[in-house]
């Protein structure tokens, strides 16, 4: 399957959702209603989504369009998601998201370059908010 959906850590606030080698946007529709919303439906506490490009070939057309459509299917309980990608393509499609911010969803998401960098990025995030509290 070019996309998996996980928790990678043992108090599941933060999911991975990798996409390796070729994939397309019926699968991602599919793991989203499916496998994504189910692993969410485990909780009841705020979780990040890290989506992992690394591994996947270039994405398929129309991302904009399509993350729209995705994550307002979503369990509301999705903090922030964090797309891991070296793709510069990538980067620029989140950034447009970003700027778009349908429905308030642009500040929910950024880029990261590596997996590590990502789980930094929700470190500082959740050290920010307990500062603020």
């Amino acid at each position: 399957m070019p996309i998996t959906v996980s928790w990678i850590d043992p108090d599941k606030t933060i999911i991975l959702l990798r996409f390796t080698g070729r994939w397309n946007w019926s699968e991602c529709h599919k793991v989203f209603a499916n496998e994504l919303t189910n692993i969410m439906l485990e909780v009841s506490h705020e979780v990040y989504i890290i989506a992992d490009f690394l591994p996947a070939a270039n994405p398929p057309v129309n991302g904009v369009t399509h993350a729209r459509k995705l994550f307002p299917t979503l369990p509301p309980i999705w903090r922030h998601v964090l797309v891991v990608s070296d793709d510069k393509f990538t980067h620029v499609l989140v950034e447009v998201f970003r700027t778009m911010n349908i429905q308030g969803m642009g500040q929910k998401m950024s880029n990261a370059k590596t997996l590590d960098q990502a789980l930094n990025m929700i470190h500082t995030m959740n050290t920010d908010t307990i500062s603020e509290s």
